[in-house]
Order: structure tokens, then C-alpha cells, then sequence
């Protein structure tokens, strides 16, 4: 199922600092269609269609850090899944990650697995970041955006919590997030 995807990135920058960052996928395959739907679509606002209540979409993706081989979301069945989209140039993603990477240590041992995919970076930046914030838990890597297409990706970082039944029970995007809002995600899909 090779799809190409239109990206458009739109940045908040202050003092030199990415502040948010907002995205537009368009699953297009030329580009007269693709300018045809960025024109159509205006840029992506404060709303984000959610997953919630939905069937979490296929994720197959290769392990970069923290593993070997690939992430295949089918295979978590029975297991609650959180995963952290992230990018590594995404402010709120830097300020968030030592709150992740610590909470995800106190749920190691439970029935849920942590899974970080970074989207819109190099697989360099993406390590290097995952070393630096000591995130423990298997990188997975979006080379084409399909996957953050799939899921709706509109900002960065992105928390998606599924259930051991495959079903999304709580979509956050933005950041940073909080140790309590992490633990209460992960509280609910930890069942």
C-alpha cells in the first residue's frame, strides 16, 4: 500500500525557539492533485479530528533505537500500546521527553508498551535525541509519514493510548504533557 503524501508544515516560532508546529497531509499521488487539495484545505487550525473510540490504524515501522527490527502494532494485541509521536527539533517534544522517559519506567513492568516514533526528522536526530533525554523504550521511524498520516498527525508531539483491544481510548495532540495526564492515559489502557 504505497501511498504518497502531500506534507505542509506550519511553524510558531519565537525567539528562534519552535513554539508549535501544525500539519496538513494529503494522501495524493501527483502533484496537480496534491496543489489541487492544499488549495481546497485550508492550513490545519486548533481542531484535530480524533481517533478516539476508533480502531487504532496499522503501524508497521522500523526500529531505530532501543530494538531491533520492526514495531508491528498487530502484534501488541492484548497489551495497551502509548505512543509518543515526536520529532526531535519539536519544542514541547524536548521540554516533554524526561517526563515520558521517566513514567515510561514505572509502567516497564505492566501490561502496556511504550512505543516513541519520530516523524518529520532524520534517523541521526531521531537516535541522538532518544540517547540524550535517556528514552528507554523501542524508536520506531516515520521515513514517509505514512504512519503520522494515518493518525491524524496535525501537531506535534502527538500521545495516542490504545487499548489491549485495539481500539484508541485517548488521543492528545500537542504538548507538553503532564506525569499525571501520562499516568492517567496509561492508567486507562493498562487493563
Amino acid at each position: 500500500q504505497n501511498q504518497v503524501f502531500a506534507k505542509r508544515a506550519t511553524f510558531v516560532i519565537r525567539d528562534g525557539k519552535v513554539l508549535h508546529t501544525v500539519f496538513d497531509w494529503s494522501p495524493l499521488g501527483n502533484v496537480s492533485k496534491t496543489l489541487a487539495w492544499l488549495e481546497a484545505h485550508p492550513p490545519a487550525g486548533s481542531t484535530v479530528q480524533s481517533l478516539q473510540g476508533k480502531a487504532a490504524p496499522p503501524i508497521v515501522a522500523p526500529i531505530i533505537a532501543n530494538g531491533e527490527g520492526g514495531f508491528d502494532l498487530s502484534k501488541q494485541r492484548g497489551h495497551g500500546v502509548y505512543i509518543n509521536f515526536f520529532a526531535s527539533w519539536c519544542q514541547p517534544c524536548q521540554e516533554e521527553a524526561r517526563t515520558v522517559a521517566a513514567v515510561a519506567r514505572e509502567y516497564s513492568g505492566s501490561n502496556v508498551r511504550v512505543v516513541g516514533i519520530a516523524v518529520l526528522d532524520t534517523e541521526k536526530d531521531a537516535k541522538s535525541f532518544a540517547r540524550h533525554y535517556g528514552l528507554l523504550y523501542p524508536i520506531a521511524f516515520d521515513a514517509s509519514g505514512s504512519v503520522g498520516a494515518a493518525y491524524r498527525l496535525a501537531a506535534l508531539p502527538l500521545h495516542v493510548f490504545i487499548g489491549p483491544d485495539g481500539v484508541v481510548r485517548h488521543y492528545e495532540p500537542g504538548g507538553p504533557i503532564s506525569a499525571a495526564q501520562l499516568r492517567a492515559g496509561l492508567d486507562s489502557i493498562s487493563h
